[in-house]
């Protein structure tokens, strides 16, 4: 288990020539990394760059970031205790309530599945992956994507639903072959942060079979896949769900 926690001045009667003033300060974010470890380094990395970009860069962001051991919550995924995964995500949740976070993200699609235990059992804002990229792919006016993520992600109504009941977006999934596929070099490549050129290969053909069923764009539904699929793997746009979660975050730790 690892915890990073934020480094908040003490008082003194000289602190304010040093420190900015309270109510300068960005809203601390609190982070449930993963599952696998390369999402939370690539969030991490990339809530630090884009308050650097706002701010300047000496600045970086103020956030907390709790990281748990993905192979149980694996497991519990392929027995279906999500019931399990869902109390983990909860007691996680209220350790960074308890080191000073201001509002909560999950560093994972999957996770979200059990969205509504969470924000039954913790009072703090949550960032939510699905709304803040649903809304994005509504902005740029797509109105079927291609739908890329974990086996679970894929066949789970979870993220589906809510993009064409909300935002009247239709998202096409692979086929059954593909996505026990895409699951097989998530667990043997992408958690481990890699992913072969013959991998790759088989995404392109799995993006091209999407757009060849109509789809306007990829919603890349695992926060993974932005850190090994490129503008070049693909004939239209793909939205990253990983990049649109740490923008909605940062945009409301500055706000």
């Amino acid at each position: 288990m690892l915890i990073l926690l934020p480094i908040r001045p003490t008082a003194s009667k000289d602190s304010s020539a040093i420190f900015p003033a309270k109510n300068h300060e960005s809203k601390t974010i609190g982070i449930i990394g993963g599952m696998g470890w390369p999402s939370s380094e690539a969030y991490y990395k990339l809530c630090n760059q884009l308050v650097s970009d706002r701010l300047g860069p000496l600045h970086c962001a103020n956030l907390v970031l709790i990281q748990t051991d993905f192979d149980k919550i694996n497991a519990w995924e392929a027995a279906g205790r999500w019931d399990l995964f869902g109390n983990l995500l909860v007691s996680l949740a209220q350790r960074l309530v308890g080191a000073g976070a201001d509002m909560i993200m999950i560093a994972c699609n999957t996770a979200h599945k059990t969205l509504p235990h969470i924000r039954s059992r913790i009072s703090l804002p949550i960032v939510d992956i699905v709304e803040v990229t649903s809304l994005r792919v509504k902005h740029l006016g797509f109105k079927t994507v291609g739908f890329l993520g974990t086996i679970y992600t894929m066949e789970d109504d979870y993220f589906r639903g809510p993009l064409l009941n909300e935002y009247g977006i239709t998202a096409i999934t692979p086929n059954r072959k593909q996505r026990e596929m895409i699951q097989e070099i998530l667990e043997k490549e992408v958690v481990r942060g890699s992913m072969s050129e013959t991998s790759k290969a088989k995404f392109r053909v799995i993006i091209h079979d999407l757009v060849s069923s109509g789809a306007e764009a990829i919603v890349l539904a695992c926060t993974e896949f932005g850190q090994h699929l490129r503008a070049e793997d693909s004939t239209v746009p793909m939205v990253d769900t990983l990049t649109e979660h740490a923008k909605a975050a940062v945009e409301r730790a500055l706000a």
